[in-house]
């Protein structure tokens, strides 16, 4: 996941280039809005990336089909429209936003945003075709940072175990 600026001040061809070197399979850009994002997704998947772009619960359906055109890995479903974190609970109306979004594709669509206890793998399985955890292990990685690498393994492991326990 990076911010298309970024990506804009480093040169599209040399990142993606970078990207492929470095083993990536796909480039998230979640600041890279439809029609914009055409040329660049076109680029992106030329190179042989996927392209993942998010879907806010505020998307029109218009909106929300275009964004899954441009998609070829996976398309990314925020669960709550702000910022991520790590939540109590998911929001009521996530089922029914999921089921609309796959009403217009037949892509994968994956859902973060708050993701981070084993009660919400467990409300998605069956509604979504991932889960994306992503603040709870930078919380877990940095509570282990000066226990060094092993450590930091240990309690990453241990939360993904935790995780999938009850799914």
């Amino acid at each position: 996941m990076v911010s298309y600026s970024l990506v804009f001040k480093y040169g599209l061809d040399r990142f993606i280039e970078k990207s492929k070197a470095s083993g990536l399979n796909g480039i998230l850009i979640p600041d890279l809005p439809p029609p914009e994002a055409q040329k660049i997704c076109t680029r992106i998947r030329q190179s042989g990336l996927d392209t993942v772009l998010l879907v806010a619960p505020t998307t029109t359906p218009e909106r929300r089909k275009m964004i899954a055109d441009l998609c070829t890995g996976f398309i990314y479903y925020m669960s709550i429209s702000g910022i991520t974190g790590e939540r109590d609970k998911l929001p009521a109306d996530l089922a029914s936003n999921i089921a609309a979004l796959k009403s217009v594709t037949s892509k994968p669509v994956c859902v973060g945003f708050g993701i981070s206890r084993p009660e919400h793998i467990k409300q998605l399985s069956g509604l979504a075709d991932g889960a994306i955890v992503g603040s709870a292990f930078v919380k877990r990685i940095t509570q282990h940072l000066s226990e060094g690498p092993a450590a930091v393994s240990r309690a990453v492991g241990d939360y993904c175990r935790e995780l999938r326990a009850n799914a």
